[in-house]
């Protein structure tokens, strides 16, 4: 699981102005957490908000209470992540690292800061909750020194637009390693449906099929849904182009449609699915030399009916 620290390396600066950033990062993490990537839906402190001081005399919890009334359940969203705390609770150090990383230090707006707490998080490979209230704050990756001044790197949340595309993106490089394939097309069909708020669901035939595939054929079905997922002018992702994808819906059966994405090389194979408001079912795998394409054609629609009316 995806940890986030709050950076509590800030300059001093007027409470609005703390209070402006707070609530911009506040939304976009609301937004990185609802694409379902493993994110802890809290954020790390290394002691009660109440007495984390971000300038001379205002909290980070009275931070919280000023976020204004017409914004009441960002205000219950920020009080609900706020409340895992102290760093050691949560991110591993032992003795020895934590000794040298008492010298670590980050320099905003040319200020000096510790940045022990930062270390603790980079070595954890966790990521900063960093208030945009500063240029030198909203660097991706943040950079800080270590006792013989050299840099280190850290991923650093700040909330804006390409800021959310980017995190996302290296969450999901570090959720994909180690994936079965399987799991990467899972992965991949999340990732890509999130976009549009969908969802992909499988039927335990199409996991067990794709199992019994080489890794060779696996990939080549995972490279090619990520391929038409980028087609341009298309109405959905996945809708039919009669060269990658086709409707094979039989002519009888008009409840559903199915379609078959159409995998040529190293092996001739149909990927039954079905696609329905911006939702992707994947049914069941069948080779193009199968003896009876419609057999299978059939068979996929059967569990299609089972899995969209199960989900």
């Amino acid at each position: 699981m995806h940890k986030f620290y709050f950076n509590e390396c800030l300059p001093n600066c007027e409470y609005q102005t703390l209070l402006d950033g707070f609530i911009l990062v506040l939304k976009s993490f609301n937004e990185l957490i609802r694409q379902k990537l493993d994110i802890d839906n809290a954020i790390i402190t290394e002691k009660p908000p109440a007495i984390i001081i971000l300038n001379d005399y205002d909290s980070l919890h009275s931070l919280i209470e000023g976020i204004p009334d017409n914004e009441r359940e960002l205000r219950q969203f920020a009080f609900s992540l706020f409340r895992k705390y102290p760093i050691h609770s949560h991110f591993d150090v032992n003795e020895l690292q934590e000794e040298a990383l008492l010298e670590y230090y980050i320099v905003i707006g040319g200020e000096n800061f510790s940045a022990i707490n930062l270390g603790i998080v980079q070595q954890n490979e966790g990521f900063l909750f960093s208030l945009p209230i500063h240029n030198d704050l909203k660097q991706q990756p943040l950079k800080f020194y270590d006792n013989n001044k050299q840099t280190i790197c850290i991923n650093n949340f700040y909330g804006d637009t390409n800021n959310i595309k980017e995190i996302k993106e290296i969450i999901i490089s570090i959720n994909n390693r180690g994936l079965s394939i399987l799991d990467e097309l899972k992965v991949t069909l999340t990732e890509k449906l999130n976009d549009i708020s969908g969802h992909f669901y499988t039927s335990e035939s199409f996991d067990k099929e794709f199992k019994k595939l080489t890794n060779a054929q696996q990939e080549s079905i995972l490279n090619l849904f990520k391929r038409v997922a980028e087609r341009p002018n298309q109405p959905t992702l996945f809708s039919p182009d009669n060269i990658n994808i086709k409707d094979v819906t039989p002519a009888n059966k008009s409840v559903y449609k199915v379609y078959e994405l159409r995998v040529y090389t190293p092996t001739a194979l149909r990927v039954y699915f079905n696609e329905s408001n911006g939702n992707v079912y994947l049914a069941s795998i069948g080779f193009k030399s199968a003896a009876d394409q419609n057999k299978d054609i059939n068979n996929a629609y059967s569990k299609l009916l089972t899995l969209i009316k199960t989900n």
